[in-house]
């Protein structure tokens, strides 16, 4: 690659990837994705979350900007995507996986401080997060996929026992 044609803007992207974790998260944890299951305007919204509508707005918008919600005019719903995997009562939600990984944004911010300690990041993780119940959920929604790819795969129907080991 020329010199001259490199530009900043994969550095930018990764260091902006915070930003959209935190829009996520905010997203789930405001069941926003329940509302915007059928159309619905950023005033209904905020009604329904009884926030201040500009704060909806910008958040709607955010998801919107991350390909989550569909903006038609001054109304929002969701995406195939934002359907399959973010509402809460389907055997697909996604939620509790993104809302684990709130918990490590500060780990991950002094990835650094463990480095220079020699700690180890995942194990610190791990122990904080295996007794919290939302953990057991998290790992579920996040086996779900792979499961049910796997089941499609191969014939199971004469097994007795399967061990999953984890990675």
């Amino acid at each position: 690659m020329e010199e001259n044609k490199i530009t900043a803007e994969p550095l930018a992207k990764l260091s902006h990837a915070m930003w959209e974790l935190g829009t996520l998260i905010a997203g789930v944890k405001l069941n926003v994705f329940e509302f915007t299951k059928e159309i619905s305007t950023a005033e209904n919204i905020a009604e329904k979350l009884k926030i201040n509508k500009d704060a909806a707005e910008r958040l709607l918008n955010a998801l919107t900007a991350m390909d989550l919600l569909k903006k038609e005019n001054s109304s929002y719903e969701n995406l195939p995507i934002t359907n399959k995997f973010l509402i809460k009562d389907l055997p697909t939600y996604y939620g509790d996986f993104i809302l684990m990984n709130e918990e490590s944004i500060d780990k991950w911010k002094k990835l650094d401080k463990t480095i220079l300690t020699n700690q180890k990041l995942i194990n610190n993780l791990n122990k904080d997060r295996l007794a919290k119940p939302f953990f057991t959920r998290a790992m579920h929604n996040n086996a779900q996929a792979p499961a049910r790819a796997l089941s499609e795969t191969f014939d199971f129907s004469n097994k007795k026992h399967f061990l999953d080991i984890g990675a």
